[in-house]
């Protein structure tokens, strides 16, 4: 049980933090050239055959070829993103950081578990003289190594499979614009550029394009594809917001082409408010000991109050429901009055589960305030922590059950965030680097920018701060409930 090529310093800076995706390899790139191989291949294949040049063996000769080109790059591309990690890493104040690994082992499987055990399969399919016989020698080792590494790589996406559909492509993106975003930042750091070697440099002008070659060369055909290229700031900074706003329009176009269904409730401000909320959300900026007691009684008496009025207001509309739906049920489909009556109770259960959605907010603000007048009075965190949540009390728990439950619809819903304040940050960075060129190249011209643009800069660097908090808050109780998830899955195997 092993991960393969574990990035320098892993989990010490936001760039080269991954998110656990079921079992996910620590290199995705590199596990997927056999998939990349053979998907080639199999296309190289067709057409010799529908040209009437096939030949017995051409599918594995070609996956071997294709296979050792693409590991090649592969390799050179993660060695390339290792050295500018480092020096991004360096950058932003990581000096040590924890050195690249080829290979690690791990004590659950993973990913490159199944890569390895499909190609060793391969291997030993190939070692029978009989099959393939079109093909001998080294490309028919290697091609049955590929294709067994290939069928391992998607075995291992559908059981290690987490969360829903596209979930692993929207975090690979979100990873992909964040090191855009700290590349073209390092690029235009010359003292930490002078750093990095020559491989290094080379690597980071190819990456952000910053070469006047690649920049002809790329403006024919609209830039070169592939996740490894960047929008280029310097080149033409209008076509290149422009390419960039479009590929995130698509983004959320596919991630919302089947959006959950959304359940809010409305408040008004007086309602829900109290010391150290906003909106109706704690902002734990007030610690228990500079708080009244008296104004959280009284809170809380208001909280009462206002559950009772709410339960009430839900009652009689749930009251009303039942005997509206036992007429509309002995109505005709063909009456007029039967569509009425559907559209009042659509209309009816709305309004009631909209006060059920308030009665919900309200009972876990209340459990809050018992909370904080608690923490106020000073008591045990261990019986503070088992005060009655409002909702789980009909619920039967069994003796110790947090020890062995799985929260994956938080780890989910966290990574959801994560996902979003990742790409914010990356948007942010992209708009900053581009507005950085613009001033220098402002100030090589003779001109100047007008304060009102200066002050608009200004505002979005203090925004990135804030982003970049998020970012790390985020990553930090991901990290957290992620583990969690990890260490209840193997409890549970190991029963």
């Amino acid at each position: 049980m092993v991960r393969l090529c574990v990035p320098a310093g892993e989990d010490q800076h936001a760039l080269t933090r991954r998110p656990r995706l079921g079992q996910s390899a620590a290199e995705p790139s590199l596990i997927y050239v056999p998939y990349r191989a053979c998907v080639v291949a199999t296309g190289i294949t067709a057409l010799a055959s529908i040209l009437g040049y096939a030949r017995p063996g051409t599918f594995l000769r070609t996956v071997s070829v294709i296979g050792a080109i693409d590991l090649s790059g592969t390799a050179c591309d993660i060695y390339g993103r290792q050295e500018l990690n480092r020096a991004v890493l360096r950058r932003n104040g990581v000096d040590n950081p924890r050195p690249f690994k080829l290979w690690e082992r791990t004590k659950q499987w993973t990913s490159e578990d199944l890569a390895l055990f499909g190609g060793a399969t391969g291997l030993l399919i190939a070692s029978n003289p009989r099959l393939f016989p079109g093909v001998r020698g080294v490309p028919k080792i290697l091609g049955a190594a590929i294709v067994g590494c290939a069928v391992g790589v998607k075995i291992a996406d559908d059981a290690f499979a987490t969360g829903p559909p596209g979930l692993a492509q929207r975090v690979e993106w979100a990873l992909v614009m964040h090191r855009r975003a700290e590349y073209e930042l390092l690029a235009r750091d010359e003292k930490a550029k002078a750093e990095l070697s020559r491989f290094g440099r080379l690597y980071l002008m190819l990456y952000t394009r910053q070469s006047t070659a690649t920049q002809i060369l790329g403006k024919p055909f609209g830039g070169f594809s592939g996740t490894t290229t960047s929008v280029s700031i310097a080149g033409d900074p209008g076509h290149a917001q422009e390419a960039q706003m479009a590929a995130l329009r698509e983004h959320i176009k596919q991630a919302h082409a089947n959006p959950p269904a959304l359940m809010v409730a409305e408040f008004d401000n007086e309602e829900l408010a109290a010391p150290d909320y906003e909106r109706g959300y704690r902002q734990y900026r007030v610690d228990p000991a500079d708080l009244n007691a008296e104004e959280v009684q009284d809170h809380l008496e208001h909280l009462n109050k206002l559950h009772e009025s709410e339960a009430k207001e839900l009652a009689y509309a749930w009251q009303s429901l039942v005997p509206k739906e036992h007429k509309m049920h002995q109505l005709l489909e063909e009456e007029s009055e039967k569509e009425l009556l559907r559209r009042e109770l659509q209309l009816l259960n709305s309004i009631a589960l909209h006060s059920q959605i308030r009665l919900a907010v309200i009972s876990y603000v209340q459990a809050d305030a018992r909370k904080r007048l608690a923490q106020i009075r000073n008591e045990e965190t261990t019986a503070i922590a088992k005060y009655p949540l409002p909702g789980t009390q009909s619920v039967p728990f069994e003796n110790n059950w947090s020890k062995t439950y799985v929260p994956q619809k938080t780890a989910e819903h966290i990574r959801g965030r994560w996902e979003s304040v990742r790409g914010d940050l990356a948007q942010v960075d992209a708009l900053l680097a581009e507005w950085d060129h613009i001033e220098v190249n402002g100030k090589k011209d003779g001109g100047h920018l007008d304060p009102d643009s200066k002050r608009k800069a200004e505002h979005l660097r203090t925004t990135r701060d804030a982003i970049k908090l998020n970012v790390e808050a985020t990553e930090r109780l991901l990290k957290e409930f992620e583990d969690r998830v990890v260490k209840a899955e193997e409890q549970s195997s190991g029963r």
